[in-house]
């Protein structure tokens, strides 16, 4: 790498740092592995989680204010209870991306236990459009596991349809599988 751009990667990496309110050699260490607003959310991250355990109380931990702190230039982090009565609509907006959140995660969820309780059946056409859609390179990754551990599948496939037709069953899901493999193989090396 030529000097000047080494200047610039050196420049550019002190100033993200001095942006970010990052200071100390351990910490400019830390944050060249990261982006600098990767690393000062992480930090920022276990700060309010100190700040919440020290109170016991949710409504301590803080969030980004609109203000900016003369001295970094980092907006502050001021707790909930305070944002709320100085900056509802900071708090609200907040609030409105945690409820996605946290939908989202329950919509997750249900789809989980669904899964899990499905019939042997219907977990096997799902498992099947799912591999339909996967790369080469996920196909490999992830239906290794299914020709690795196919104990449970087996089991529930004998217990709804018998034990010969279970393994009928079964033995053709295996194959189904092993043949997907198989493709994402030739895929891969084409």
């Amino acid at each position: 790498m030529k000097n000047t751009q080494k200047k610039t990667v050196v420049t550019e990496f002190f100033t993200s740092a001095t942006k970010n309110a990052i200071e100390g050699y351990s910490r400019l260490i830390r944050q060249a592995r990261m982006s600098g607003a990767a690393y000062r959310a992480r930090e920022e991250s276990v700060e309010r989680q100190k700040i919440r355990e020290i109170y016991a109380e949710e409504l301590m931990m803080p969030y980004q204010s609109q203000f900016v702190d003369a001295e970094t230039g980092v907006n502050l982090q001021i707790p909930a209870a305070i944002l709320g009565a100085t900056e509802a609509g900071t708090l609200t907006k907040v609030a409105r991306r945690k409820l996605k959140l946290a939908t989202n995660q329950m919509k997750i969820a249900e789809l989980f236990f669904d899964f899990t309780f499905s019939d042997v059946d219907e977990k096997k056409n799902k498992l099947v459009s799912l591999i339909k859609i996967m790369e080469p390179e996920h196909t490999l990754q992830f239906c290794q596991f299914l020709v690795m551990f196919p104990q449970e599948m087996r089991n529930d496939f004998i217990a709804k349809h018998g034990a010969t037709n279970g393994m009928k069953k079964h033995n053709a899901w295996v194959s189904f599988v092993e043949g997907a493999i198989e493709d994402a193989k030739k895929q891969l090396l084409v």
